[in-house]
């Protein structure tokens, strides 16, 4: 892969030659979050840093929907989604390559994906992570 910078700083990195996403987990409770935090907001131990880990790419839509309208740069209708990864992360993305918008549903599995959303004043690719859904038969 090129070069690249996230959307959002510090939520995606690239590991094995794959772009992940990146969270934080508590060494003291084990909970993990994405956004990374520097302090668990659960535990407030400053003294025990969080430790950097990339997140699972695959979960299961928790709740959706579809937008019919929106602001300047994004298509109608579109999907939005909470998304709970297997970490007990939830994460809030659009959704991309669905289709037909009624074989959206809770539940549903999908997966990360990037998508280049610009550029920047160096010529790297601005990503951003959305979540596609996964065919039937490699459901979770």
């Amino acid at each position: 892969m090129g070069e690249w910078i996230s959307e959002i700083p510090n939520t995606l990195v690239e590991k094995d030659g794959q772009i992940r996403l990146a969270g934080s987990e508590c060494p003291s409770c084990k909970r993990v979050f994405f956004p990374a935090r520097k302090i668990c907001p659960d535990c407030l131990d400053e003294k025990n840093p969080m430790q950097t880990r990339t997140l699972n790419r695959v979960g299961k839509i928790s709740s959706y929907s579809i937008a019919q309208v929106a602001p300047p740069g994004y298509a109608v209708p579109h999907v939005q989604a909470y998304v709970d990864l297997e970490e007990g992360v939830r994460i809030f993305s659009l959704l991309v390559e669905y289709g037909d918008e009624k074989r959206i549903r809770n539940g549903l599995p999908v997966e990360m994906v990037t998508v280049k959303v610009g550029s920047d004043e160096q010529g790297r690719d601005r990503l951003a992570y959305r979540f596609r859904p996964i065919s039937e038969e490699k459901e979770l």
